[in-house]
């Protein structure tokens, strides 16, 4: 869980951006299923994220995560909460706090709940 919240992208560093999204996505089973914004976006597969990463970069001068809490929730998944430190292209900085709940199985993310942190 924690190594897939090390995922990160700096314009200024291309080749660690690119290292750094290729780690993230060999996390990934290739039919996850990634639901945001309280269900309103379902984006499924391994590809589909890739894109997403993609058009990420288009809009983003630089994103980082910084989890402040890792715990398990049911069986098989776990809950990262923390901080996602944003700068737009243009120079503003955002942190945005966050909750995702991951649900791994053999080895692999097979679903991501994203959002907000609640507290």
């Amino acid at each position: 869980m924690r190594r897939a919240h090390q995922l990160w992208f700096d314009r200024a560093d291309p080749d660690g951006s690119e290292a750094s999204a290729s780690a993230f996505l060999e996390l990934l089973d290739p039919e996850v299923v990634l639901v945001a914004d309280a269900g309103r976006r379902v984006h499924r597969g391994r590809r589909r994220i890739e894109r997403l990463l993609r058009d990420a970069r288009d809009d983003w001068e630089s994103f980082r995560y910084q989890v402040a809490e890792i715990s398990h929730v049911a069986e098989m998944g776990a809950l990262a909460a923390g901080q996602l430190v944003a700068r737009r292209r243009g120079g503003e900085e955002l942190e945005l706090p966050f909750a995702n709940i991951c649900t791994v199985r053999a080895g692999r993310i097979v679903h991501i709940e994203a959002g907000s942190d609640p507290t």
